[in-house]
């Protein structure tokens, strides 16, 4: 699957968006994909339910602008390569090694970490109460980190109903930290 359509780019097919969801492929797939593309970058890809780990997920980093990367068991040194690429949009909805080492990767996210990023999905990822404090509070301490973020999707990480009214008190500080501009999903 991957090299065939690896030749079918060497031979000159162009491409702007492309969706390979759950087709099977592999970290080595990931890897003959983004050879092919070298230096090329699609406008969206979606990888969604490929188990391609974070070795597929470094190969594909700097591959397109809009990445769905979600479903592809996806931790924190793959999410920490795609920090550096200039990615407007990112999908990780369901990837729970991110949500089980949520202090870990946030506390490494700095400003120079997505600058263009504007839609970012972790739905679903097992944030819980505390990981979602985690990653709200950073991101309203330090508007330079994602400083262009418009949305934020957090539902169906588990935020206990019980913490509901901080959870709501967080995410409207979050929210008027970075002047309105942010829009945070959170509820289940």
């Amino acid at each position: 699957g991957a090299e065939a359509l690896a030749r079918a780019l060497r031979r000159g097919l162009e491409l702007e968006e492309l969706s390979l969801e759950a087709c099977e492929v592999t970290p080595a797939g990931c890897e003959v994909l983004s050879r092919a593309l070298a230096g090329k970058r699609l406008s969206r890809l979606s990888m969604r339910a490929n188990d391609i780990g974070d070795e597929g997920c470094r190969a594909l980093a700097g591959c397109s602008e809009d990445l769905d990367l979600s479903a592809t068991d996806l931790g924190p040194s793959g999410l920490a390569a795609l920090a550096r690429q200039p990615l407007t949009s990112l999908e990780l909805f369901n990837s729970p090694k991110l949500g089980m080492s949520v202090g870990e990767w946030v506390a490494a996210t700095s400003s120079s970490d997505w600058p263009e990023l504007r839609h970012f999905d972790m739905s679903c990822c097992g944030l819980g109460n505390e990981g979602f404090r985690i990653l709200c509070s950073k991101l309203a301490d330090h508007a330079d980190i994602m400083p262009k973020l418009e949305t934020l999707c957090l539902g169906g990480n588990d935020v206990d109903d019980n913490e509901e009214s901080a959870s709501h008190a967080l995410s409207e500080r979050l929210t008027d930290a970075r002047g309105g501009r942010l829009r945070a999903v959170w509820r289940n």
